[in-house]
């Protein structure tokens, strides 16, 4: 019997196992999507470490770690707690510490989610370090890792009041758009979007125009962060897999390797990165995902694609960037003062409108009425359109 560090001898005397008190109060394990296998599941166990009687850290290990002769040390030492030495008849302070944490059987269980985006069943959207659902109770305590999304700040009523309405106020068709991009990559999964058509759009034009502020703009929605196109083809592959079923947001083509743009435009719509191995030459898979991208600069992806290879871009390239050019027809300029305002407005609320669109999402018995809405939306678009290029990209356009 065990509790706390302490253990209790066959004379019913407790004996101090390390020089804090811990215990082990819950179990975790990780939920293994089916689309995306990179993440071999893990299980493990949660330490809550005791400083005058309250809980100071606590320490996700996993099994694995645990396993491992010396990892128990290594664990304490590094939290800079010591697992105490000596024998109690002919058992160690080590072993006995060993047997409470492999025999503990705590009631709470937490599910971590590794995969940004919607859960298999569709039930709940993994959203940074929260879980959105459809209003209903979490049975077993889902958490996730954190990935690049900020808190929720403000109000659903806050957002539409200082960031929605100013975009209808002063008719920018830009930033109205951009607010769809979050929205419609979330939906990606549920309306069965073809795969041919994902992709992204690509905003070029004059520097100070008001680009970046479509970034923000999109971002506000569910509260992303808005990255820079400098990265490596690797870490594009790992942002992605971090920007499932969410719209990934790119600033400044010109600060971006050529070689890896050129590249990014079939990696970022194919949803799947290199096939990898580990440093034992073990299969570990490749990253997947599924998402809308919105990149920016003040060349066009055709212009960055030509400087590069100096051949014109493939079709098929062009298709999934879509050169979008910035000009007053879809982006009015609006004075600094305005400007300033909204990037004001967009830092003191967002996040709470996307969540709320994604909890109304999961409360659908069906997503049957989504598919519909989104097919007659595509086939009003495309009309009696031939060109196969263009009923791609017309269909990226009727998901947002």
């Amino acid at each position: 019997l065990t509790h706390a560090g302490m253990n209790i001898d066959n004379d019913g005397e407790l004996i101090q196992l390390t020089d804090v008190p811990f215990e082990v109060t819950a179990r975790w394990r990780h939920v293994q999507s089916q689309y995306d296998l990179r993440y071999k599941p893990q299980m493990g166990i949660v330490l809550d470490f005791y400083e005058g009687g309250c809980v100071s850290q606590s320490l996700q290990v996993s099994y694995d770690e645990l396993s491992q002769p010396a990892r128990l040390d290594q664990i304490f030492d590094n939290f800079g707690y010591s697992v105490l030495k000596g024998t109690v008849g002919s058992f160690s302070l080590h072993g006995l510490l060993k047997n409470y944490i492999k025999l503990a059987r705590p009631t709470t269980i937490f599910n971590i989610h590794t995969r940004s985006g919607w859960s298999d069943d569709g039930k709940l959207f993994v959203a940074g370090p929260e879980i959105v659902t459809g209003g209903s109770e979490l049975d077993k305590g889902d958490e996730s890792k954190p990935i690049s999304i900020s808190p929720a700040r403000g109000t659903v009523a806050d957002w539409m009041t200082h960031v929605a309405q100013p975009l209808v106020d002063q008719k920018h068709a830009c930033y109205q758009w951009a607010v769809s991009l979050p929205l419609g990559a979330a939906l990606m999964p549920l309306v069965d979007f073809p795969v041919s058509s994902r992709g992204g759009f690509h905003l070029f034009g004059d520097s100070g125009s008001g680009k970046s502020i479509a970034m923000s703009v999109a971002g506000s929605v569910l509260g992303d962060s808005v990255r820079t196109w400098e990265m490596t083809s690797s870490k594009v592959e790992i942002v992605g897999s971090q920007s499932n079923h969410r719209c990934l947001l790119l600033d400044e083509i010109g600060q971006a390797n050529k070689e890896h743009v050129v590249s990014s435009a079939y990696n970022l719509s194919s949803g799947r990165g290199k096939d990898r191995t580990n440093s034992q030459m073990e299969d570990v898979g490749a990253f997947t995902f599924e998402l809308l991208f919105l990149s920016n600069g003040e060349a066009s992806y055709a212009d960055v694609v030509r400087k590069e290879t100096r051949e014109d871009p493939y079709a098929g390239q062009m298709i999934r960037f879509c050169d979008i050019l910035y000009t007053k027809k879809i982006a009015p300029w609006w004075d600094y003062v305005t400007l300033q305002k909204l990037k004001d407005s967009i830092s003191d609320y967002h996040g709470a409108m996307g969540r709320a669109f994604l909890s109304a999402i999961a409360e659908k018995e069906t997503k049957s009425s989504l598919r519909k809405q989104y097919r007659q939306t595509r086939d009003a678009l495309v009309r009696r359109e031939t060109s196969s290029k263009f009923c791609r990209v017309a269909d990226r356009f009727a998901l947002c």
